[in-house]
């Protein structure tokens, strides 16, 4: 039973939401769902081994054969259950947009943050982006220190993107 409080606990955690009962609720939907799909998945293993394969239940051979399909299966259900719930919280809830931004993997639009600590205790920061990743590369001519290929398109050179912000103490 304690596990399934770490489950739940988990979810709720990263859930993560301004909203105590958002995080509760989606939190609580997203743990569910994902212990209901498990027990499916591990409810389907026994059966195929037992029924299809005709294995002695709860065997070593019943475990040694169920094992890997579970893992499979959680593999791709688990993924699946995941997006879904990034995509039903940014486009109905306006949550996750953090994690649901960086599970697509668009590969422009990269950037940093580059943070300045004054003498006075202020912070300036600033976000230093590229909006195109380079795709064109060339060998550098020289052995001199530093990468061996260089960048050879212009149009992802860095850019501030933002003014800076500065932060008083």
């Amino acid at each position: 039973m304690a596990i399934y409080a770490i489950i739940f606990a988990a979810f709720i955690i990263f859930t993560g939401s301004k909203s105590k009962r958002f995080r509760w609720i989606a939190g609580s939907l997203h743990a569910l769902s994902h212990v209901f799909v498990g027990f499916l998945i591990f409810w389907g293993a026994a059966y195929l081994c037992i029924t299809v394969f005709g294995l002695v239940p709860k065997s070593v051979t019943q475990y040694l054969v169920a094992a890997p399909m579970i893992m499979i299966a959680a593999w791709f259900a688990g993924s699946i259950l995941m997006g879904l719930y990034l995509w039903i919280s940014l486009n109905v809830f306006r949550e996750h947009t953090t994690e649901a931004f960086s599970a697509l993997r668009i590969s422009d639009w990269k950037g940093f943050l580059r943070m300045h600590l004054c003498p006075n205790g202020e912070h300036e920061v600033y976000f230093v982006g590229i909006r195109t990743v380079p795709r064109q590369w060339r060998r550098k001519a020289t052995a001199a220190a530093g990468p061996e290929w260089i960048n050879n398109d212009a149009r992802t050179e860095p850019a501030r993107l933002e003014d800076y912000v500065k932060i008083r103490p």
